[in-house]
């Protein structure tokens, strides 16, 4: 996996997404939708089944990688994927920084 502002944007997402709605306050941030369709009713009565479903989808792509990852020991990616079920929104960033490869810029 490469360092790169779409690979740093994807491990920081639940980041972002519990910002949004922690800062907005999640009755200002769904309330105005939910009277456009049933759906919009939906989200508003269940969003934090589909913020929940979405954590654990961002972290189950992380722990495909982990497990795949032949450069550490087999230890270590079980170690790695359990701690990414434990903690979601923190370990994933974590992984992510210390198992990517940085970009290199040539400068010659």
């Amino acid at each position: 996996m490469k360092r790169s502002l779409l690979s740093a944007g994807l491990a920081l997402a639940p980041f972002a997404v519990l910002f949004v709605l922690l800062n907005a306050g999640i009755d200002d941030f769904f309330g105005r939708f939910a009277a456009a369709s049933q759906v919009a009713e939906f989200m508003v009565k269940y969003w934090w089944v589909m913020v929940g479903l979405a954590l654990v989808a961002h972290a189950l792509c992380y722990v495909v990688a982990a497990l795949r990852n032949r450069a550490m020991p087999v230890w270590r990616r079980v170690l790695w994927s359990v701690a990414m079920v434990l903690g979601i929104p923190f370990i994933v960033p974590v992984y992510w920084w210390f198992h990517s490869e940085p970009t290199t810029s040539v400068n010659a």
